[in-house]
């Protein structure tokens, strides 16, 4: 249960969020998997949820030669579904399948992942070993290099179009309560003309220090 009150608001622009979260106690809320939670369990206390569900354009898929352009509203299952991206990007799809819980996916959101910086994410270590580009209302940075500041949001998330000469997998141990991740490994690699690996990302979701 949620025991403290606090105002919900749900700006149609960018530019309206950003206002609204330079002002008081206020906290961005997307498909909000992560901030009910964390309410719920009293490690967060707000003023204000500032909500991107009417925020338009927020929830695209777009493709270039090189690049799979995500919106952060995008949920897992949108990602998941979308006919493409096992052919375009097999790890982002293997990460993706690896949570089953359908109430999950059908909610969680690819922004709201990306932003909460959780270390037993499948996502986030797929996304790390892909040297995924997170672009904001501020600039851009390499996926889990940094925090959001306050007044940030994510736009998109672009993952990289994988050619022939790529290689990937994920691979997990699960809790069987949650489904999150107790450890994992994604493994991004490009093979040279000569056979031998020019390239490797290898990154973890479920380690600590």
């Amino acid at each position: 249960m949620i025991s403290h009150q606090f105002e919900y608001v749900q700006p149609t622009t960018v530019e309206q969020v950003i206002a609204e979260l330079k002002i008081g106690n206020a906290t961005v809320i997307a498909g909000g998997v992560s901030v009910v939670r964390e309410l719920k369990r009293k490690n967060l206390t707000v003023g204000k949820l500032v909500s991107l569900k009417k925020v338009s354009g927020l929830a695209d898929i777009r493709y270039t030669a090189e690049k799979i352009i995500v919106g952060a509203m995008v949920t897992y299952d949108d990602l998941l579904y979308e006919k493409n991206i096992a052919q375009k990007c097999p790890l982002l799809y293997e990460a993706l399948a690896s949570y089953t819980d359908p109430q999950i996916r059908n909610q969680a959101t690819i922004g709201g992942c990306i932003a909460s910086l959780q270390y037993n994410l499948d996502l986030s270590a797929a996304a790390l070993a892909l040297d995924a580009q997170v672009i904001t209302s501020s600039g851009s940075f390499l996926v889990g290099s940094r925090e959001l500041a306050k007044d940030e949001i994510i736009l998109t998330v672009e993952f990289p179009v994988t050619g022939q000469q790529s290689v990937s997998g994920y691979e997990r141990i699960k809790h069987p309560a949650t489904n999150l991740s107790v450890c994992g490994v994604a493994v991004a690699a490009e093979i040279g003309s000569d056979g031998v690996i020019a390239a490797c990302h290898i990154t973890s979701s479920g380690a600590t220090p």
